[in-house]
């Protein structure tokens, strides 16, 4: 079964582990991860990322993806992948590289989805649309 991951974040710090299949959220659900995430920032990440001001941002943030995509041309297909990452059971994406050990830059995570018969376009490529944003 594959875990589909929709979050948006401030951060390339934030990794989450779902434990269910994750379908549609919907503006909510979005604002609900993000809030959750940003709770669960590990304590050596900066003070003022943890303040509920920040968290009530991070999560209003993380609802920017669908507001993108439901605008028409400026959003469309191509841009579809870099609004999730598709995970296995085993913490793979798509059984290449794993989750907490991705490649540093999406050149590699490419080349290491290739070599495993699959694709960022299958697989998402979340990630690095965090870093980039």
């Amino acid at each position: 079964m594959r875990h589909r991951i929709l979050c948006l974040s401030l951060s390339a710090y934030l990794s989450i582990c779902a434990s269910g299949q994750v379908l549609a959220w919907g503006a909510l659900g979005h604002r609900i991860v993000g809030e959750a995430a940003a709770r669960h920032f590990p304590k050596n990440l900066p003070a003022f990322l943890r303040t509920p001001e920040a968290v009530a941002t991070i999560g209003e943030f993380s609802r920017e993806p669908d507001r993108s995509r439901d605008a028409g041309n400026p959003h469309d297909a191509d841009l579809d992948p870099a609004h999730f990452v598709d995970l296995s059971d085993d913490g793979t994406v798509l059984g290449g590289p794993r989750l907490d050990a991705l490649p540093a830059n999406r050149q590699d995570y490419d080349t290491a989805l290739r070599a495993v018969n699959t694709n960022a376009s299958k697989a998402g490529w979340l990630p690095y649309s965090i870093i980039d944003g």
